[in-house]
């Protein structure tokens, strides 16, 4: 019965994902085939691609020290974004365009003209199904806990 009660507060705690879909290992590493080869004038090299659910985060360096991060989220989920494209859309700080050009106009074609792999994955689908399962199985188990303990109440009492 705790397990139950801990489960349904677990589900019913868990925050609501940010965007209903995420970013598949194959779009970051499509984005970076895309951008790890870039030698522009402006001195700015691609330090870092990394992903954290529905954010992708491309880091550049200029100098040896960081020169900007941008993000990249799936277009239905980036009301704000700078550069939108068919699948995904950036956002880029201010000054990015000045300390980055070269960098930044690469980041911009390549998110306006390419999909980076198409479809995008549905944010844990099947941990959401696998936790409705677990949910009603522990339900169904303690509900049968319940009658039983009922039974041998009843019974008890019964005889005496």
């Amino acid at each position: 019965m705790i397990a139950l009660l801990a489960l349904a507060a677990l589900e019913a705690a868990s925050p609501a994902p940010r965007c209903p879909q995420v970013i598949a290992p194959e779009n970051a590493q499509r984005l970076f085939e895309a951008l790890k080869d870039l030698r522009g004038g402006d001195g700015c090299v691609l330090d870092e691609v990394r992903t954290e659910g529905d954010v992708m985060r491309v880091e550049w360096r200029r100098g040896g020290a960081a020169a900007m991060i941008v993000e990249i989220a799936p277009a239905s989920c980036a009301p704000a974004a700078t550069v939108r494209g068919p699948a995904f859309a950036m956002s880029a700080p201010a000054a990015a365009s000045e300390r980055c050009p070269s960098a930044m106009e690469r980041m911009r074609a390549v998110i306006a003209s390419e999909t980076l792999g198409g479809a995008l994955t549905p944010r844990d689908a099947p941990t959401s199904n696998r936790r409705r399962v677990l949910l009603a199985a522990l339900a169904g188990a303690a509900s049968l806990v319940l009658a039983l303990a009922a039974l041998v109440t009843w019974r008890r009492r019964r005889s005496k």
